[in-house]
C-alpha cells in the first residue's frame, strides 16, 4: 500500500482512538513499535514502520502508561470524569493531530499535513461526542451507566488501535463510524443536555423548598 494512503488511514484510526483515550493511544503505538518483531507479517510490519521511533522511548512509554492508567481509573467515577474532560477536550484533538502528523513523516510534508488534519479532525469529532454523552449520563442518579460507558470507551479504543495495526481498512471503517457517531451525539444531545440540566436544577430547588426537613416545614 502507498505510504501516503497507509499513513492517512492510520491517522484517522489513531485519531479516533485519541478522541477516546489519548494517552493510551500513544502508549499502545509506542509499545507496538518497541515489541512487534521484524518477522511479523508484511501488513503488520508496514503499519508499525509508520509509527515514529520517539513513541518507543522508554520514558515516553512510562509517562503515557502512568497517565493512561490514571485516566482509566478517573474516568470510571461520576463527575470526576467531567472535570477531567474540561482539560482533555482540548488535548485530545492535539494528540490526534500530532500523532497523525508523525505517521506521515516518511511520506513528506503533504502526508504530514494531511495526517495532522485527519488525525486532529477525527479526534475532535469523537471527543465532542464522548464529552456530550458523558455530560448527559452524569445527570442520571446512578453511577453504573457512567462506569459501563467508560468500559465501552476503553474497549473501543483498544479495538481501533489493534485493527489499525492488523487491518487498516477495517480500522478506517470503524473509525469513520465513530466519527459519525461522535458528531451525531453532539448534535442530538447538546440541547437535551441543556434541557436536562435545567430540569435537574429546578428539581433540586423544589426539593430544597418542599422537602421533609425542619427548614422545609417552617417554610411551608
Amino acid at each position: 500500500m502507498d505510504t501516503f494512503i497507509a499513513a492517512s488511514l492510520m491517522a484517522i484510526a489513531t485519531g479516533s482512538a485519541a478522541g477516546l483515550r489519548p494517552y493510551f493511544t500513544v502508549f499502545f503505538l509506542g509499545a507496538a513499535k518497541m515489541w512487534v518483531p521484524d518477522s511479523a507479517p508484511q501488513i503488520i510490519d508496514d503499519s508499525v514502520q509508520l509509527i515514529p521511533d520517539q513513541l518507543a522511548n522508554p520514558w515516553v512509554l512510562a509517562v503515557t502508561g502512568l497517565i493512561a492508567l490514571g485516566e482509566f481509573l478517573v474516568d470510571k467515577f461520576q463527575f470526576l470524569d467531567s472535570a477531567w474532560d474540561v482539560l482533555q477536550g482540548v488535548l485530545r484533538p492535539i494528540f490526534g493531530a500530532l500523532i497523525g502528523m508523525q505517521l506521515g513523516a516518511d511520506a513528506g510534508t503533504g502526508a504530514m499535513i494531511t495526517g495532522a488534519v485527519l488525525g486532529g479532525g477525527s479526534a475532535g469529532a469523537v471527543s465532542l461526542g464522548k464529552s456530550t454523552l458523558r455530560a448527559v449520563i452524569n445527570l442520571l442518579p446512578e453511577p453504573f451507566s457512567n462506569f459501563l460507558t467508560s468500559v465501552g470507551e476503553d474497549a473501543a479504543a483498544i479495538i481501533l488501535l489493534v485493527t489499525a495495526i492488523l487491518l487498516p481498512v477495517l480500522a478506517l471503517i470503524l473509525a469513520l463510524g465513530f466519527v459519525a457517531l461522535g458528531i451525531w451525539l453532539f448534535v442530538k444531545l447538546r440541547r437535551k443536555y441543556a434541557d436536562a440540566k435545567a430540569s435537574y436544577a429546578e428539581y433540586r430547588e423544589r426539593r430544597r423548598v418542599h422537602g421533609s426537613g425542619p427548614e422545609s416545614r417552617t417554610i411551608s
